[in-house]
C-alpha cells in the first residue's frame, strides 16, 4: 500500500514539474511580438493589388509603422493569455492615391478591433515568422510576415 502512495506521489511530482517547465506558449508570448511585421492579408484573403506596403514595429508596449500612405504610432498592450490592444493611435493625414489611401483606411480599422494574438514561429531558416491578429471571436482581421 505505501508503494503505491509512493509511487503515485512521486508521478505527481514529475507531472507537475513537467508541466511548470512548459512555460509560456509560444503563440502567446507578448516577447514575441517584438519586431518588424509586414502586412501580407486582411481578414477576407485580399490586400490591395498591388499590396501597397504596410510596416508594423512592435516594441515593449510601442506600436510604429507605415500604414500605406502615412506614418503611425500608439502603444499596445500585450498580455500572456494571448489579449492584444492597440490604444491612442494617430497618424499623419497626407493624401495619397486612393488604393493606397483606401488599404490605409482599412488596416487601421481592423487595428482598432484587434482582441488577441497568435505568433507561428518559423520552423526553418527558409520560412519567416507569422504574426495573426484577431478579433474578440477569434477570425483572424490581419496577417503579417517577420520583415527580412
Amino acid at each position: 500500500m505505501w508503494m503505491r502512495r509512493g509511487t503515485a506521489a512521486v508521478l505527481a511530482v514529475m507531472l507537475g514539474t513537467l508541466l511548470a517547465g512548459c512555460g509560456q506558449d509560444s503563440e502567446t508570448d507578448p516577447k514575441n511580438l517584438n519586431g518588424t511585421w509586414v502586412l501580407v492579408e486582411f481578414q477576407d484573403g485580399t490586400a490591395s493589388d498591388p499590396l501597397i506596403e504596410t510596416v508594423m514595429t512592435l516594441k515593449d508596449g510601442r506600436v510604429s509603422g507605415n500604414a500605406g500612405v502615412n506614418d503611425f504610432k500608439g502603444a499596445y498592450e500585450a498580455k500572456d493569455d494571448g489579449t492584444i490592444s492597440f490604444e491612442d493611435i494617430s497618424t499623419e493625414k497626407s493624401a495619397g492615391p486612393q488604393d493606397a489611401t483606401a488599404q490605409e483606411g482599412r488596416f487601421l480599422d481592423s487595428l482598432a478591433k484587434v482582441a488577441s494574438f497568435e505568433v507561428d514561429e518559423a520552423e526553418d531558416k527558409d520560412d519567416r515568422t507569422e504574426l495573426e491578429l484577431k478579433n474578440n471571436v477569434g477570425v483572424t482581421l490581419l496577417s503579417f510576415i517577420e520583415a527580412p
